[in-house]
């Protein structure tokens, strides 16, 4: 006797996905019950204590950079571009961003024809070992 592929999905997979989906939802609603027959004090405290553990469990994986805003990060690398810049002297009255900008497409330029090259000696290389 050979059971169908259907059959055995949803056996296997539907079955017990759905019923523990509703021992969830039943769940998710017996405690929404109970949350509104307390009062509003009792809820803001327990989302305060929830809030404050989410908190401190997530304390020790922020790093320095999580803390400052995205505007506060973008301003020191620029400061910290237009500082190296000035000392090599590549401003010659450009924007910062415009000659970073410029040395990061020199930049994969030169990377981009070094890969193009290592590809064209790999795929010469069996050629000129028979030759």
């Amino acid at each position: 006797m050979t059971i169908k592929w259907a059959t055995f999905i949803y056996k296997t997979i539907l079955i017990p996905g759905v019923t523990l989906h509703h021992r969830y939802w039943v769940r998710k609603v017996a405690i929404d019950q109970y949350l509104e027959q307390k009062s509003l004090k009792f809820n803001v405290m327990l989302g305060l204590i929830f809030g404050s553990v989410a908190y401190l469990c997530t304390v020790p994986l922020r790093t320095y950079k999580v803390d400052r805003t995205l505007w506060q990060l973008r301003a020191d690398s620029v400061e910290v571009a237009e500082a190296i810049l000035k000392r090599h002297g590549a401003l010659n009255g450009q924007f910062a961003y415009v000659v970073i900008h410029n040395t990061q497409e020199e930049i994969q330029c030169a990377i981009l024809a070094a890969k193009d090259e290592a590809e064209v000696r790999r795929m010469l290389a069996p050629k000129e070992g028979l030759g």
